[in-house]
């Protein structure tokens, strides 16, 4: 069982614990609420005809792209030509709404990442104070068990260090919570994001013959 040795810790360590437990539950928090909006769980996954059929707003739909519950299908699957007999009126529309759903999917994934850059500068914020905050209360500990038990230098550090770890796995315990929820999240919200580049990428230009054209490489005139 890890003695953390409480009672006779300097102020300042009890000061580290404290702080090292109230950032663990800050994170905590806030890593379920970035969750919450990665894994809700809808009734059924959505998909562009949701968006054609006006069944659902644009924002609902990046929502649930947000969420992994769009079903990520190009319209001409298999088919790298542009569909000459696309850009319909009803296309358009669609287009549309699926700007709307780009732009509301970049202001989550926006506020998702401030989120998860909290939390890494959180990270390294609390490995920082706890080496300061260890570094600089080995010597008082070694002096209370030289002066105070009348050991000698080296018998003195040897019973100190064992208090030491104590407190510096607890340190290194918070340290590493914080990392894995901060790479967990970080990993997620990429591959959301590339997955919803994707789609909206290739659906945007197999709805409109422009844009395939804009990505086709154009010759430079002679003048």
């Amino acid at each position: 069982m890890l003695e953390l040795h409480w009672a006779d810790a300097p102020t300042s360590i009890r000061i580290l614990l404290f702080c090292l437990s109230l950032a663990l539950i800050w994170a905590i928090i806030r890593a379920l609420n970035l969750a919450w909006r990665l894994f809700s769980v809808r009734r059924k996954r959505m998909s562009l005809e949701d968006l054609r059929s006006d069944s659902i707003r644009p924002d609902v739909f990046a929502e649930s792209a947000f969420a992994n519950q769009v079903r990520f299908e190009p319209i001409s699957a298999g088919n790298t030509q542009p569909d000459k007999s696309r850009d319909t009126a009803d296309d358009r529309v669609v287009l549309q709404a699926l700007r709307i759903a780009d732009i509301k999917f970049r202001y989550i994934f926006g506020s998702s990442k401030m989120k998860t850059a909290a939390l890494k500068r959180l990270l390294w914020l609390t490995a920082l104070v706890s080496s300061f905050v260890l570094v600089s209360s080995a010597v008082p500990t070694w002096r209370e068990f030289a002066f105070n038990s009348k050991l000698t230098g080296v018998e003195a550090l040897l019973e100190a260090m064992p208090r030491l770890f104590d407190w510096a796995s607890f340190a290194l315990a918070a340290c590493t919570i914080l990392y894995v929820i901060w790479a967990s999240l970080e990993r997620t919200l990429l591959r959301r994001q590339v997955c919803w580049q994707y789609f909206y990428s290739r659906t945007s230009n197999e709805l409109s013959s422009d844009g395939w054209k804009s990505d086709t490489l154009q010759a430079p005139t002679e003048k």
